[in-house]
């Protein structure tokens, strides 16, 4: 049997094989026996029972190229969502306040009925959809959900991309022409890193598709670069490496007009910026005075 450790972002696969008859009970072992620690999903190893103790040795592996021995917290509870007695195992259709089974012929025919009347009414847009971040990352889900709105007609889809990345996608479209073009830092040679509004020991870094995150920041560190978290909590992230800087919410806008003013009021190389960029005279003419926003931030928080 081949078992799927599945992450919101990446895919540990770990072939259990027939001369395993309890593999399921195994697996739930293995995975009873990993925990998450203060660094957010780096596995770590308890007293595992003698008959998963195998099977640990070989996903808790340092040096496998895609996780570095890093799972995050979803990945190793998930199987807890399979096993929880609420599992939803078939239809059920609410009447008055409760509900009743129903077989899958009739809820499928009721509810392609009620989307087909809502989009007769009020038009293909007024139905929308939401793909997480594991979809996302996934071959065939994008293709039929996308497909199954382009039949409907409906621009109203929806995933974790749009809610906390399309200000990515749309600065890089004003900066480089075209929103998939991302820059990453080149974290091996890093010297100072500055993380905003992130939180990448939990997220596994999305992105940038880092092993092992907390491991990563902290050879930074090991090196001797320097990194500051920026957040209003102090997140996984802050607690494995860095210094943690606290940001009251919703005043990235201010944080990052500093800071942009503080590096207008430094010592800029303007040639060195001109063999890579374009406009640095139009952003030093513009006015960067915050004091009126900043004010009224703060009498409106």
């Amino acid at each position: 049997m081949s078992v799927a450790l599945v992450t919101h972002s990446h895919c540990i696969l770990h072939e259990m094989g027939a001369h395993h008859p309890e593999s399921p009970e195994r697996l739930k072992a293995v995975l009873d026996a990993l925990d998450a620690s203060g660094f957010g999903g780096q596995l770590v190893e308890h007293e595992a029972p003698a008959a998963a103790a195998e099977d640990l040795a070989r996903v808790h592996d340092e040096e496998h190229v895609a996780t570095r021995g890093f799972s995050c917290p979803k990945g190793l509870h998930q199987q807890e969502i399979y096993a929880s007695p609420d599992r939803l195992l078939h239809p059920e259709k609410r009447t008055g306040d409760r509900w009743d089974r129903v077989g899958w012929e009739q809820a499928l025919s009721e509810i392609g009925a009620k989307v087909r009347r809502i989009r007769e009414e009020h038009g293909p847009d007024s139905i929308a959809m939401y793909v997480g971040t594991a979809a996302g990352f996934g071959v065939l889900h994008p293709v039929f959900a996308q497909g199954f709105m382009t039949g409907l007609g409906s621009r109203s889809m929806y995933s974790s991309s749009t809610q906390d990345c399309a200000n990515k996608f749309a600065v890089a479209r004003e900066m480089y022409g075209f929103p998939f073009t991302q820059p990453f830092p080149d974290l091996e040679r890093t010297r100072c890193l500055v993380i905003v509004g992130a939180n990448p020991v939990i997220s596994k870094w999305s992105f940038l598709q880092v092993p092992n995150p907390a491991r990563a920041l902290q050879a930074i560190e090991a090196r001797g670069g320097r990194i500051f978290v920026v957040d209003p909590r102090r997140t996984e992230t802050a607690r494995a490496a860095g210094e943690h800087v606290f940001i009251r919410p919703d005043t990235d806008v201010f944080f990052y007009l500093s800071f942009l003013r503080e590096i207008l009021q430094g010592d800029i190389d303007a040639e060195r910026v001109g063999r890579v960029a374009t406009g640095l005279d139009e952003v030093r003419a513009r006015p960067l005075d915050l004091g009126g926003a900043g004010a009224r931030q703060r009498q409106s928080g």
